[in-house]
């Protein structure tokens, strides 16, 4: 779903507001739809904030009261698709009108992946990987959609070096498993939205240690952004059930590449000689 214009303006004055303008602020940008289906003060106690706090929210996107605000993004919820039943039906109704659909949303991934290489992410991407290589140990996180472009991220980094931890969440364990983390270390984290809970509270523990992080999202106020950065937005835009990973995963792919040139060496060229050792012992591909 696209973003409609308060909510594109509600980001870009992010860093402006107050503490307690911006608490609110990213509870909408988060849950935009909550906004329109619920009153003014449910989500004053959703987003954590006084009722007086959504009012001064809503006068400084220029509206004359809140109603006006939440009546935009009524109509903005009833103009686009809300959920996936609803993308799933729209795309079920193209397909049957045999519109290129397909090509939509093809062409949806080639623009979003394009923009990966914007002048702020060459450089949010340069110190991710200055970061990285002075880590002693690189933590690798993401759930749900985002657990295959981690794994990628890990796989990848694995073949030349083996400070890399993937943290799996498996039974439960993502807090066991960031449990020796420290300032030294850094954590890689993908995350769009809809954003996991365990993803934000992992950000929050890593900070809180004083360890790096490199944050691969979609929004600058995402909630596993950090002020130090580096901060990687992607755009994930598409017609299709979910955002798409396909760009998520061309940055992964893009920064494993980008650190193993950045230490390339005697030592990385070692680890990567015993890899495919150790691969060709245990047979693992066909000759």
């Amino acid at each position: 779903m696209s973003d409609s214009h308060v909510l594109q303006e509600l980001k870009a004055k992010f860093a402006t507001f107050s503490p307690q303008l911006r608490k609110a602020s990213r509870f909408i940008i988060d849950n935009p739809n909550e906004v329109a289906m619920h009153s003014m003060r449910a989500i004053a106690v959703q987003a954590g904030v006084q009722p007086s706090v959504m009012i001064r929210l809503a006068k400084a996107m220029g509206f004359e009261s809140y109603e006006p605000f939440r009546e935009h993004f009524r109509n903005w919820m009833n103009a686009s698709p809300t959920n996936w039943e609803i993308r799933a039906r729209k795309l079920a109704t193209k397909a049957k009108a045999e519109q290129p659909f397909l090509d939509s949303i093809i062409g949806d991934d080639i623009t979003n992946i394009s923009r990966i290489l914007g002048e702020e992410n060459i450089v949010q991407l340069k110190k991710a990987v200055e970061i990285i290589t002075k880590a002693g140990r690189v933590y690798v996180f993401g759930l749900r959609s985002m657990f295959s472009v981690s794994y990628y991220f890990h796989y990848l980094m694995r073949l030349f070096s083996s400070k890399t931890v993937l943290i799996t969440g498996i039974g439960g364990a993502t807090a066991d498993t960031l449990r020796d983390i420290k300032p030294t270390d850094v954590l890689v984290i993908f995350s769009l939205q809809p954003y996991t809970r365990d993803a934000a509270t992992a950000a929050g523990f890593a900070r809180d240690r004083q360890a790096g992080i490199v944050a691969i999202t979609d929004s600058k106020v995402s909630p596993i952004v950090t002020d130090k950065g580096p901060n990687i937005v992607v755009t994930s835009s598409t017609e299709a059930l979910l955002p798409s990973i396909l760009p998520v995963t061309a940055v992964a792919h893009l920064l494993a590449t980008m650190v193993l040139v950045a230490t390339e060496g005697d030592e990385s060229m070692a680890h990567i000689k015993r890899s495919m050792t150790q691969l060709e012992h245990f047979n693992v591909y066909l000759p």
